[in-house]
């Protein structure tokens, strides 16, 4: 039961990061003009 758990820990953390991910592609799908990666 505690291995389960644990993996099942170690999946939640990283579905929110490929969240995050998808979510700030598609903001730069969405405003191609404003370049994310240029803040200097």
């Amino acid at each position: 039961m505690t291995r389960a758990e644990s993996e099942v820990r170690q999946h939640q953390i990283r579905p929110d990061f490929l969240t995050l991910n998808s979510v700030y592609l598609k903001l730069v799908e969405l405003s191609p003009n404003f370049d994310f990666t240029d803040k200097s």
